[in-house]
Formats: structure tokens, C-alpha cells, sequence
């Protein structure tokens, strides 16, 4: 499979209705981070929201939080246990994979991101998300009918098998070859397909009746993309970059509901 990257030309595309009535721009500097902006640019352009996500932050210092429902709406502290330990800390309330942003003097916030599924984020909405060149960038599930197959590396025996994998379910169909293609920062794959109705699972297989090998991100569904730095130091990095092919059916592609787990 040869990979090359799109070469997108503005004059071409079809602009969002928001980005013509907002009298957005597609060459304003959202980030200081190139790389960032560019990623900004083309999900605009492509009628995606762009969403920040701040780096992973000390649990201790930020750790995830719920509410008892009672007349003080008392906050509790989220713990979990590691699976290798017997240690119990915080969990996480930024994460580096969730939507949050750090601000110019980088104190960090959560993004209610949801409301951004049927319209853009205005200029100074984005402009403060990445005002700080520290943020990464995701995007959701659902909007363009697209669904984000998200592949990971922990479902297989190594990480070279992974690879290995993915790269023959990506040959075995040419349409993939030419839709949006992604590597993760832990070594499995974000591919984006457009379909025609929000499918009805979301563990999936690549045969059926199979072993689940990743989730469907669907509608309203968070999705980190490059060159987003992830928690383990490492980049996601974009191996296609263009908009996300429209398929007749997940199965038209191979994909099936994983045996395990079938929703």
C-alpha cells in the first residue's frame, strides 16, 4: 500500500456553512504549534470540529471527581487500583486523551465537547483552546456520518503482530486505501469511514464471530489525532490525512461485531 499524503487545495472544497457565515478563515494561526494548526485547518475544512487535549496532569494535583446528588452537590474523589500494584491514586481528571486544554499560563480545563457535534467552535473558541502550543488536537465521532475505527496494539500479541494485521485488512480492500489513515501514540491505528447509519455495536472484529481488535468511535465519541503527543511520550502520527471514504457497510469493509461482546 503506497501512502501519500493529500495535497489539499482551499479554492476546491465546499466550505461549512459556519465557517462562510462566521467569516472564518482557513489561513488564520489557531496554534503556534505548525503542525497543530495544520491539523486545525483541515478538520475546519472538512466541516470537523477541532478539539484541544492538554497533556496528562498529576492525579494528585487534578484527580477525576464525581457528584453525590444531595443538596450540596458534594464532590468525591474517582480512585482505581493499578493492575500490576497494589497501589490505589486518583484517577485522572486530564488524562492527555480526553478534551481539555491548558491556557496560555498552563492551568488546565475540561472541554464539554458534545455541544460542538452539530456545530463548530467559533475563531476565539479555538483560538483559546490552542492558545498554548503544549495542546494536541481530536475531533469527534458522527459528524460527516463519520465513524473512527479505533485499533489497539494491547488486543494482539505484540505490537509488530498489530501492524501486521491491520496492514493486511487494509490491502484486502482498495477502498480503504484511500480514506483517512492514523497511527496511535501506543503503536494501533485511527481510521476514519463515512457511513450511511450509525452502527449498532461498537467492539469489533475483523472477522465474524471473531476476537474484539478495537472500538467503533460513533456519534458524539471522542478521538485524539496527530500530531497529538501522547501519556507515553510518543506522537500520533498521520500516515493519510484525507477525508474519510464513504462505504456501503462496516462488513463491505470487514468489520464485525466481536464475539465477546456484541451491543
Amino acid at each position: 500500500m503506497n501512502i501519500i499524503h493529500e495535497e489539499y487545495n482551499f479554492l476546491k472544497v465546499k466550505l461549512p456553512t459556519q465557517i462562510m457565515q462566521n467569516n472564518m478563515t482557513l489561513k488564520e494561526t489557531y496554534s503556534t504549534n505548525p503542525e497543530i494548526n495544520e491539523a486545525i485547518l483541515w478538520l475546519l475544512m472538512y466541516g470537523y470540529s477541532p478539539l484541544p487535549v492538554a497533556p496528562a496532569q498529576n492525579p494528585y494535583r487534578y484527580p477525576g471527581i464525581s457528584f453525590k446528588i444531595n443538596d450540596e452537590k458534594e464532590a468525591v474523589i474517582q480512585w482505581t487500583n493499578s493492575p500490576l500494584t497494589t497501589e490505589i491514586k486518583p484517577r485522572r481528571r486530564f488524562n492527555g486523551k480526553n478534551p481539555s486544554y491548558l491556557d496560555r499560563d498552563g492551568k488546565p480545563y475540561l472541554v464539554l465537547y458534545k455541544r460542538y457535534l452539530n456545530r463548530l467552535p467559533s475563531e476565539s473558541q479555538l483560538k483559546t483552546w490552542f492558545a498554548n502550543p503544549m495542546n494536541g488536537i481530536g475531533t469527534m465521532g458522527g459528524q460527516n456520518n463519520t465513524v473512527w475505527l479505533d485499533i489497539d496494539s494491547y488486543h494482539f500479541i505484540s505490537k509488530d503482530d498489530c501492524q501486521s494485521l491491520v496492514q493486511d485488512f487494509l490491502n484486502k480492500s482498495s477502498v480503504l486505501q484511500k480514506t483517512f489513515i492514523e497511527q496511535t501514540q501506543s503503536g494501533g491505528w485511527r481510521i476514519g469511514v463515512r457511513v450511511k447509519e450509525d452502527p449498532n455495536f461498537r467492539r469489533f472484529s475483523f472477522h465474524k464471530g471473531g476476537k474484539q481488535v478495537g472500538v467503533l468511535l460513533r456519534s458524539g465519541q471522542f478521538t485524539v489525532l496527530a500530531p497529538t503527543i501522547g501519556p507515553s511520550g510518543e506522537s500520533y502520527r498521520s500516515v493519510q490525512r484525507i477525508f474519510p471514504v464513504e462505504i456501503e457497510s462496516l462488513e463491505s469493509i470487514g468489520i464485525y461485531p466481536a464475539l465477546e461482546h456484541i451491543s
